[in-house]
């Protein structure tokens, strides 16, 4: 999988060629900034497979002085592209984005599938260019709305996907416009910064959060407040940041390297020096792919690429794919002034694509930046499982397109941790010679009770001439087993809590060669809860040794957990189940399992939807009672009693101007074969004869409509009448049917002669003359017969006429 590095690293060159921004607000010093945003969402990415990523784009009027030339327009783009990059290089991993405009309330977008709906979502992105006329910044409003879209992602989406906030701001917060005063600007701090407040409430999500500042001209306590509420720096709020927080300001010198720091595995390397109309970059072939962005200094000039062999290659369309000496290029512009040049290097064309490559522009470039790409992967092999009280190995490996690889050459330096809960300690890492594999070891300390830990393993690489091809860390949460095994070993990602509804789970407890027992160590204990939440169990004596759940050896027993809570609300909610194992003759061990679920707020409807009730049921009861009424007094066959029916088969042929009709037994007149008699199956609003059935009804949509009758024939046969079909179901004959003729015949048959049924409804009382009747029926007949002609060699579907 291509690092997630590249997921927000355009964003930073984006913001960085912002030449129309106000100057530049120094950043903190990298070391100063925490680097969990990095490790914690690349590290997600990698285990899970699946990233949501949130835009929150400030669309308030004082863009117009801050953001006049829709730069966060331009980084949102580039920042999706690289998204993109990042579906298509791994299959394996699914990117949903959505974007939100905010000002004085959020207006938010739809989730997008990346890898389906691309166009679409750079459309969405499209949409705010020049959206800047609400006289608001509201943070709160900002703020609760990424909350909430963020929430109902993870209960109507991929509820494990990782996800990402990215918000375009240009500040200060101003939730009333230009009349906001200082007491409101107070009020609203208060409300985001109080325990358990807003940003409480959406740091308590798993989301990495990113700032980006659009306004160098802040006042200091205005800055500040920025950082304070990303989570940079202390001062608001008292939850830290669960998926790490960033803070950039645009415009600063050193915002392209800040981003690139974010998730990047390797550092960008630089294009161009001051002044020169050529940016060079090398490959090397070791390198399988590369990324560049190139901002020129003056609108729509005319870029070129030269491969090492001189072959050269105009940027000249908008979007573009170009084979150039064995790489497979793509470029496209982002605006007169941004190209992004990205290429794929085939190990078979080594030769043509290796060396030096040049990136033409008639004047000197702005500024300009490389991602090299190995095509090295760093991986945890196998299943491994730890063992409480033993030493911990494992063992990883690093291999191209699936085979090991000598890293001898690449100057390999490995580092790794193992984390317990917010305990991460070193572990020791052994290469092995002459192979890309090496061993990790690790002594966990006694204090640590969790039931599953997080391993990172690091490796740098150098070619050869310096270029760092570093691949990502590799990222595992590996099991800890106990003398009594606990399954699953985490309880992360339970069902969403919709509302009041409630979420749980079970745990499996197995005995090994000894019986034992479990029981709880203490309360189970959850974080960002904002309501109260009941908590229980089916073992709730289970809470020292004396009351303890007794376990056979070779047995198992549950723990079933149900997590309720008394309010709806928003957010996320994590925590910890402390379990105490003991193995008969040893002693007991403490266990942590690690629970987390998502909360979406529904809101206390049970007073509206009383009301609703009243008012559906005081609309439809008179409609419903119509109907019955309809149903049971009108809804019938008319004159049953007197009706007599007939069937008799007949052979049809098409002679192109009509059809010819003969009896199928050979008699000399087919109407000779009729014979009326009463009907053997008859009911009040059912008449059945042969294979066709007539039933009359009422429509529940149509209560003032009069009866009707619907004529039905089995599937693969249809019927016609001398005035409607060929259909599967015929509705809209009236309820009084003597004098009714349907034909009925194969629904799909060849061209030519078929064979079909005649269906006639006469009764008692008819007054009119045989030969008046046969010529009526033989009209009736070859009109219903002529209208099946039409499906010769066609099907056709159950459709009602």
């Amino acid at each position: 999988m291509r690092s997630l590095a590249t997921v927000l690293v355009l964003l930073c060159i984006g913001l960085s060629a912002a030449a129309g921004m106000a100057p530049a607000v120094p950043l903190p010093a990298a070391s100063s900034q925490p680097d969990t945003a990095r490790t914690d969402l690349a590290g997600c990415v990698q285990n899970r497979h699946s990233l949501a990523v949130l835009l929150l784009m400030d669309t308030s009027h004082s863009l117009n002085s801050t953001d006049r030339d829709n730069k966060r327009v331009l980084a949102a783009r580039l920042a999706v592209d690289n998204l993109h990059r990042l579906v298509s290089g791994d299959k394996e991993v699914t990117v949903q984005v959505a974007l939100a405009g905010f000002a004085n309330k959020v207006d938010g977008g739809p989730w997008r599938d990346l890898n389906t709906s691309a166009a679409q979502v750079t459309a969405d992105i499209e949409a705010f260019r020049g959206k800047n006329q609400t006289y608001a910044t509201d943070y709160i409003a900002a703020l609760n709305g990424a909350r909430e879209m963020l929430a109902d992602q993870a209960v109507n989406g991929d509820r494990k996907a990782c996800q990402a906030l990215i918000w375009f701001t240009d500040g200060k917060n101003e939730p009333n416009g230009l009349a906001t005063t200082k007491a409101d600007t107070d009020r609203a701090q208060q409300e985001l910064c109080r325990q358990g407040g807003v940003v409480d409430r959406l740091r308590g999500t798993d989301a990495t959060w990113l700032t980006v500042g659009l306004n160098g001209n802040l006042l200091q306590p205005e800055k500040d407040l920025l950082g304070q509420i990303t989570g940079v720096s202390p001062g608001c709020g008292t939850v830290t940041s669960a998926g790490g927080a960033r803070y950039l300001s645009a415009g600063a010198d050193d915002l392209a390297d800040a981003f690139a720091d974010l998730l990047q595995p390797t550092p960008p390397q630089s294009l161009c020096e001051a002044g020169r109309n050529a940016c060079t970059f090398t490959l090397e072939r070791s390198m399988r792919s590369f990324y560049v962005i190139i901002h020129t200094s003056q609108p729509d000039a005319q870029v070129s690429l030269r491969s090492p062999g001189g072959e050269t290659v105009r940027l000249n369309d908008p979007v573009a794919r170009q084979p150039v000496a064995g790489a497979a290029l793509s470029w496209e512009w982002f605006d007169h002034e941004t190209v992004r040049v990205s290429g794929d290097l085939p190990a078979n064309t080594t030769g043509q694509w290796s060396g030096t490559w040049e990136v033409l522009v008639p004047t000197a470039a702005r500024s300009g930046r490389i991602w090299l790409y190995g095509n090295l992967k760093l991986q945890i092999t196998g299943e491994p499982r730890f063992t409480r009280g033993q030493q911990w190995t494992l063992r990883a490996e690093v291999s191209s397109l699936g085979a090991p690889v000598d890293l001898a050459q690449l100057r390999p330096e490995y580092s790794a941790t193992v984390t317990d809960g917010a305990d991460e300690r070193p572990a020791q890492m052994n290469p092995i010679a002459g192979r890309g594999e090496a061993d990790l070891t690790f002594s966990a300390p006694g204090s640590w009770h969790a039931s599953e830990v997080t391993v990172k393993i690091k490796l740098s690489l150098r070619t050869p001439s310096g270029v760092d091809i570093s691949p990502a860390a590799a990222i595992r949460n590996i099991s800890v087993d106990a003398r009594l095994r606990v399954t699953p070993t985490s309880l992360e990602d339970l069902p969403s809590i919709r509302g009041r509804a409630r979420t749980g789970a079970t745990l499996t407890i197995t005995a090994t060669d000894k019986a034992g027992c479990f029981w709880l160590a203490g309360d189970i204990v959850l974080n960002y809860v904002q309501e109260p939440m009941t908590i229980t169990t089916d073992h709730p004596e289970a809470t020292n040794e004396e009351n303890c759940v007794r376990l056979a050896p070779h047995t198992a027993d549950t723990l079933d957990i149900t997590f309720k809570p008394e309010h709806g609300w928003s957010g996320s909610v994590t925590g910890t189940v402390p379990l105490m194992l003991k193995e008969d003759g040893g002693t007991a061990t403490e266990q942590t399992v690690k629970v987390s679920f998502r909360m979406v707020a529904a809101p206390d409807v049970t007073l509206f939807r009383k009301s609703l009730a009243g008012v559906v049921i005081a609309t439809i009861s008179p409609l419903l009672l119509l109907f019955l009424v309809n149903w049971l007094g009108l809804a019938k066959i008319e004159r049953r009693r007197d009706l007599r029916t007939a069937s008799v088969k007949i052979d049809v042929t098409p002679n192109g101007s009509g059809v010819d009709i003969e009896s199928a037994v050979n008699a000399t007149d087919w109407t000779d074969e009729l014979r009326l008699k009463a009907p053997s199956r008859v009911s009040r609003n059912k008449l059945i004869v042969g294979e066709l059935s007539f039933k009359a009804h009422f429509l529940l949509r149509q209560p003032f409509a009069a009866p009707r009758t619907r004529i039905t024939v089995p599937r693969g046969r249809c019927v016609a009448t001398p005035t409607a079909g060929p259909a599967h179901k015929l509705d809209g004959l009236p309820t009084y049917l003597p004098g009714t003729v349907a034909v009925i015949a194969e629904a799909t048959r060849g061209p030519g002669r078929f064979q079909a049924t005649v269906v006639y409804v006469q009764d008692t009382s008819r007054r009119s003359t045989g030969d008046e009747r046969r010529n009526q029926l033989r009209r009736d007949v070859h009109a219903a017969a002529e209208r099946l002609v039409v499906l010769a060699g066609q099907p056709v579907r159950t459709t009602e006429v």
